[in-house]
């Protein structure tokens, strides 16, 4: 639903990214839910930002625990 980043342009990201990933980790999620900026909306304005919202956080923060205890 984003209408500011193509699925496209995303893709070309996870390419770039998915080369690098032996020198340093990555990820690319997509929330097909969320809008563009969606970590910004509260539950009241738009229900499902919010619930891609939480979800990215958790996403997030296990990615930098699991990144960051590696070195």
């Amino acid at each position: 639903k984003d209408h500011l980043t193509s699925h496209a342009s995303m893709q070309r990201l996870r390419n770039e990214l998915d080369k690098r990933t032996a020198v340093t980790p990555a990820s690319v999620i997509v929330y097909p839910q969320g809008t563009h900026g969606f970590l910004g909306k509260t539950k009241e304005a738009s229900p499902s930002d919010y619930e891609s919202g939480l979800t990215s956080w958790a996403v997030t923060n296990a990615f930098f625990n699991a990144s960051l205890h590696a070195y």
